[in-house]
C-alpha cells in the first residue's frame, strides 16, 4: 500500500519484502541517532521469524522522491480481553531494550518525516484500538517531536516514564572511579575463594561451533536456575532457544554479539549473552551454575567483562534495562526510556493511564525494598568485621 503526502510512504506487509532492503536499512540505521542493535536489519527480521507468527506486519518506508528517509518497524498485536483489541507497537516488544523510529540524524526534515508517520496512522485508525511505543530513548529527540505533533493533532495519548537501564560511561574523567568500584572486597574475596578451590578462566566465543555448546549449556543453566521460582526461564518455551540461536547466526559473523563464559575447572559456571554494536557494549541475558552461587560467579563474570570493554576503550558499558540491585554497584549513569501512547477510544485510554501510574508506584516501592536490603546488608557485614 502506498500512501502519498509529502513523502511517499509505503506499508510493507509480508518479511519478503524488506529482505532485499537489508543493507538501506542497516545504512539509514547508522545514519540516526538511535543507532541499537535492536533496530538492525538482523535483530527485526530475527525476531519477527521467530515470534511473528501470530502477529502483522506494518513497516512503514517514508520516501523522498524513491530515497528512504524514514522507517517505522511496526507490528499489529491483537489481544483478547473479552473484545478483541488491536495494538500497534515496535517490533521486538517486549524484548528489545530499546525502540525508535530509524530517522537520519542529519535530516533537517524529522519532524516533517514523523509528522507523515503519525499522519498515516492516524488515517488507518480502523487497523488499531491503541498504539503503544516503548522503550523510546530519553535522549531521542522523538519524544519531543512526537509530543508537539500529537498536541496538534488533537488526538487522545500519553507520555509516561517506561523501564531504566544502569549505564557506565567510560570517559577518562570516570576511570578512577569505575576501577574502584572494580576493586571491592567483596568482589575479590569470591575471585580469591574460587582461585584457591581450583583454576578459573574466562573467554569469549570465537566461533559458531562453539557458540552452538555454549548455548545449550546456557539454555540449561539458566533453566535450572529460575525453576524453583515463581518465574519459571524464557528458555522453557522453545522460540525463545531458536531465536538466540538465529541471533547468534546473524551477529556472530559480524562480531555484533558477545557469548561470554567463566570456567572453573574447565567447566562453564557462569554466561553472558549480550552486544557489541557501535562501540558499546548492551549487557542482555546471564545465568550461572547454582553450585557455585556463594561465590556470585555471575557478578564476577560481569566485573571481569566491564575491566575487558574498559581495556578496549568502548564508549559505554550497558548493564541492560531493569533496576536490578547488582547493577546499581558498577553503574555512573541512569537512562530513562518513556512510552507513548496514542488512543482511539477514551474508555482505554483511561485505563492505561492508570495501569501506568500503578506501575510507576509498584516500581518506587521495589526500589525502596532493594535500598533497604543493600542498606542490612552492609549492616550486617560492618558489624561482623567489628565484631560487634
Amino acid at each position: 500500500m502506498v500512501f502519498q503526502m509529502e513523502y511517499t510512504i509505503e506499508r510493507i506487509d509480508t518479511i519478503d519484502q524488506i529482505t532485499p532492503l537489508k543493507s538501506e536499512w542497516n545504512n539509514l540505521l547508522e545514519r540516526s541517532e538511535t543507532n541499537i542493535i535492536f533496530l538492525t536489519f538482523e535483530w527485526i527480521f530475527d525476531w519477527w521469524k521467530c515470534f511473528g507468527k501470530e502477529k502483522e506486519l506494518f513497516i512503514l518506508l517514508v520516501k523522498d522522491n524513491e530515497k528512504l528517509v524514514g522507517i517505522a518497524p511496526l507490528m499489529i498485536t491483537t489481544l483478547n480481553l473479552g473484545i478483541k483489541i488491536k495494538k500497534i507497537e515496535f517490533i521486538g516488544t517486549p524484548l528489545s531494550n530499546y525502540c525508535d523510529f530509524i530517522i537520519s540524524e542529519k535530516c533537517e526534515d524529522k519532524r516533517d518525516v514523523l509528522r507523515s508517520i503519525y499522519d498515516y496512522l492516524l488515517k488507518e485508525k480502523d487497523s488499531w484500538d491503541i498504539i503503544s511505543l516503548k522503550e523510546i530513548p530519553e535522549v531521542s529527540s522523538t519524544l519531543t517531536i512526537s509530543e508537539e505533533i500529537l498536541k496538534s493533532s488533537n488526538v487522545l495519548f500519553s507520555i509516561f516514564p517506561d523501564n531504566i537501564s544502569p549505564i557506565i560511561i567510560f570517559e577518562e574523567s570516570e576511570r578512577k572511579e569505575i576501577e574502584k568500584k572494580l576493586n571491592k572486597k567483596d568482589i575479590k574475596r569470591k575471585l580469591r575463594g574460587l582461585n584457591r578451590e581450583g583454576i578459573l578462566g574466562y573467554n569469549h566465543c570465537k566461533d559458531k561451533n562453539e557458540a552452538e555448546m555454549l548455548l545449550n549449556i546456557f539454555f540449561q543453566q539458566h533453566i535450572k536456575r529460575w525453576k524453583s521460582t515463581s518465574t519459571p526461564s524464557m528458555f522453557e518455551d522453545e522460540k525463545y532457544k531458536a531465536f538466540y540461536h538465529e541471533l547468534t547466526k546473524s551477529l556472530l559473523p559480524k562480531k555484533w554479539v558477545d557469548i561470554s563464559v567463566l570456567r572453573f575447572n574447565g567447566g562453564v559456571i557462569a554466561t553472558q549473552f549480550g552486544f557489541t554494536y557501535n562501540n558499546k557494549y548492551e549487557g542482555y541475558t546471564h545465568t550461572y551454575d547454582k553450585t557455585y552461587a556463594k561465590y556470585s560467579p555471575g557478578v564476577i563474570l560481569l566485573m571481569l567483562n566491564i575491566e575487558n570493554y574498559l581495556s578496549k576503550n568502548f564508549r559505554e558499558f550497558d548493564l541492560g534495562r531493569g533496576d536490578d540491585p547488582y547493577k546499581f554497584r558498577f553503574s555512573n549513569i541512569i537512562k530513562k526510556n518513556y512510552k507513548i501512547s496514542i488512543y482511539k477510544r477514551y474508555p482505554i485510554s483511561l485505563i492505561d493511564k492508570t495501569i501506568n501510574k500503578l506501575r510507576l508506584e509498584i516500581r518506587k516501592h521495589s526500589r525502596l525494598r532493594y535500598a533497604l536490603r543493600e542498606v542490612k546488608n552492609r549492616l550486617t557485614n560492618f558489624l561482623k568485621f567489628h565484631k560487634c
